[in-house]
């Protein structure tokens, strides 16, 4: 069973923030503030790889093309970041 004040390191603990009380009174965490930001860009991106294929399934006729644009939908940021460095002339 774990002691309660044990202090083993989290890599994602974030700085206090808030009303400068922090959290160390809160038994649930340890006191400690936890970093769901990374939590944040994974949800963007599956709405994207959702969103996208759907788009990309959609307007497939074929199983070929169906295989495609599933690659398409996991590789979309690439083909973004690729396009607008092509645009900027990079």
């Amino acid at each position: 069973m774990e002691n309660e004040n044990s202090t083993n390191e989290n890599p994602k603990v974030l700085r206090e923030e808030g009303n400068g009380k922090g959290c160390e009174n809160l038994k649930c965490c340890g006191g400690k503030k936890i970093d769901f930001s990374s939590n944040n860009r994974n949800v963007i991106y599956s709405i994207g790889l959702i969103g996208a294929l759907v788009y990309f399934v959609s307007t497939a006729h074929s199983l070929g093309a169906i295989v495609l644009g599933i690659f398409k939908a996991l590789v979309w940021p690439a083909l973004v970041v690729f396009g607008l460095m092509k645009f900027l002339g990079m």
